[in-house]
C-alpha cells in the first residue's frame, strides 16, 4: 500500500487507493479457434481408396456383395524431415568418399561403411519419409517413402538429381 504525506497540517500519513488493472483472460471462442488451427496444422492429408494395409469398414449391400471404403493418412514433410534427409544423405556421401580415398575402391554395401572402425555408427534410416541406399560407383540414392509426393520419382542419386523448381530429391519427401 502506498502512502501520501501531507505538508499542510503536519505529517499525516494516509493510504492512497491503488487500482490494479489485469488484462482480461482469453474467452472460450478464441481458444477453440486456436485449437482448431493447431489441429489442422498437425493432421495428415487424407487419401481415400482401397489399400491392403489399412483398416476396412464393410457395410452390407442389398445384394450379396460388400462395399469397402478406406482412409489412409500420409505424413506431411516438415522442414526438419527435409533437413534430416539432406544431413543423412550428406553423411553417407562423406563416408563413401572417405572409403574410396582410403581403400581405392567404391563400397558395394552399407556394411562396409558401418560398424566398429567404420565411417558411420549406424546406417541412416527414416522409413516414414525416405530410405538411403548405395548405387553403382559410390552413388548415394535416396528413395522417398510411399505416400510422399516424391515417391513416384523412385530412387534417385542424391548428388546429381535435381527436381526442377524444387531442389534435390530430399525436397520432394
Amino acid at each position: 500500500m502506498a502512502c501520501q504525506i501531507s505538508r499542510d497540517s503536519g505529517p499525516i500519513v494516509r493510504p492512497i487507493r491503488t487500482i490494479r488493472h489485469f488484462p482480461r483472460a482469453f474467452g472460450v471462442v478464441p481458444l477453440a479457434v486456436a485449437a482448431l488451427v493447431l489441429a489442422a496444422c498437425g493432421s495428415g492429408t487424407a487419401q481415400t481408396g482401397p489399400t491392403s494395409s489399412s483398416t476396412n469398414t464393410t457395410s452390407p449391400a442389398p445384394s450379396s456383395t460388400n462395399t469397402t471404403s478406406t482412409i489412409s493418412v500420409s505424413p506431411i514433410a516438415t522442414p526438419s524431415a527435409i533437413a534430416a534427409c539432406n544431413a543423412d544423405a550428406q553423411s553417407v556421401v562423406t563416408a563413401v568418399e572417405s572409403y574410396e580415398a582410403l581403400k581405392g575402391a567404391w563400397p558395394t554395401s552399407p556394411g562396409q561403411l558401418v560398424g566398429p572402425g567404420g565411417y558411420l555408427r549406424t546406417w541412416p534410416n527414416n522409413p516414414g519419409y525416405y530410405t538411403i541406399s548405395l548405387g553403382a560407383n559410390g552413388a548415394v540414392d535416396v528413395t522417398p517413402a510411399p505416400g510422399t509426393p516424391g515417391h513416384a520419382l523412385g530412387s534417385q542419386n542424391y548428388a546429381t538429381y535435381e527436381v526442377p523448381g524444387v531442389g534435390n530429391i530430399c525436397a520432394t519427401i
